[in-house]
């Protein structure tokens, strides 16, 4: 595996809430009122900023002004999947999966780009994110679209978390490397600090 590797805060009972929703959207019938409440939702959480969210709220509108029609009737397939991700991310991720490219360690995320590397050969990181022997961890959705996240377990969260900091204090780690594990430091307390919180990761390859 090479390239860059999202990770971000999430909530997993919040996401496992939501999931009844998002295989309604799925099957693309005629949604029902716990179903539609769910949208309702993501749509007033969504900021009108950002061209991702503003699709999803147009998406969210069209749903929302035809109740009575199955989604079949007036959104294709790829628009569905941008509705069921566009709601994992709006309720299920801290901060609605925001992230970014320019600032790569932020308050819910990290992104691990050109320190990828670094890390990709310690026994620890290998085995929480990259061991394909394990149990794969897929969250349910996403499905398809641009990305799939794993979910750590909270063991891994716990491992991550109490591995860190060696990486952190020794010298010869480049400043971009402790930066990294400084943040990612961060969100494994974070996610530690709450029994529904665990973190998510993806490839941005």
């Amino acid at each position: 595996m090479a390239g860059e590797l999202l990770i971000q805060v999430m909530d997993v009972d919040r996401f496992e809430a939501i999931r009844p929703a998002l295989d309604e959207l799925e099957a693309a019938r005629t949604l029902g009122l716990q179903c539609r409440a769910v949208l309702c939702e993501a749509a007033a959480f969504l900021l009108p900023h950002g061209d991702r969210r503003r699709r999803l709220s147009e998406l969210l509108g069209r749903i929302l002004r035809h109740p009575e029609l199955q989604l079949r009737v007036f959104l294709a397939p790829v628009e569905l999947d941008e509705v069921i991700e566009g709601l994992v991310h709006v309720l299920s991720f801290a901060n609605g999966a925001e992230f970014s490219l320019t600032s790569l360690v932020g308050p819910n995320w990290v992104v691990l780009n050109g320190t990828f590397a670094a890390f990709m050969d310690l026994d620890w990181f290998h085995a929480i994110f990259l061991d394909t022997q394990r149990e794969p961890g897929w969250l349910a959705y996403p499905r398809r679209g641009e990305r799939r996240y794993r979910v750590l377990s909270r063991q891994d969260v716990a491992r991550l978390a109490a591995e860190l900091p060696t990486l952190i204090d020794n010298r010869a780690v480049a400043p971009e490397t402790r930066a990294a594990a400084e943040g990612l430091a961060q969100l494994a307390r974070g996610a530690l600090s709450r029994e529904v919180l665990s973190l998510a990761h993806t490839s941005l390859r």
